[in-house]
């Protein structure tokens, strides 16, 4: 499960677009994470 994870923040936001700032990065990744463990049952 946890390689499937990866990939599906690899796909849906990783090879999205280029980040100029880690803190762009890294912002971008937390909200990521905040939307997908807040629609698991």
């Amino acid at each position: 499960m946890t390689q499937s994870f990866w990939v599906r923040v690899q796909v849906g936001l990783l090879n999205r677009r280029h980040w100029r700032t880690l803190l762009e990065l890294s912002t971008a990744l937390f909200e990521y994470l905040e939307i997908f463990h807040n629609r698991q049952p």
